[in-house]
């Protein structure tokens, strides 16, 4: 997971003693996710609360799991919305469909 890899090169860091301010690994982690995290960091930037790393870190798993749960929602309705389609052709009068 991207925010494990963050935290890994952070201990790294630190144990090079050139540690990371927490609030800049906080920063870090948000800038790199990907545009579906956009309205989850816009939220916790309105709050103008400083978030924990861990904080954000459990914040991440909470919407990581919604996420999940509306990308599901979202496939099974149109895989179903394609399969009961009738075909191209069906109750269009008599013939082979060529205009005989």
């Amino acid at each position: 997971m991207y925010i494990q890899k963050a935290k890994s090169i952070s201990d790294q860091l630190a144990a090079l003693q050139h540690p990371i301010n927490e609030d800049d690994l906080v920063e870090y982690v948000k800038g790199g996710l990907s545009v579906s995290y956009h309205p989850f960091t816009r939220s916790i930037d309105a709050t103008q609360i400083d978030v924990s790393f861990d904080t954000l870190y459990g914040l991440l798993l909470t919407e990581e799991r919604q996420l999940k749960n509306e990308e599901s929602a979202i496939i099974v309705p149109t895989a179903h919305y394609g399969m009961t389609q009738p075909q191209q052709g069906w109750g269009r009068g008599r013939g082979n469909g060529n205009g005989n």
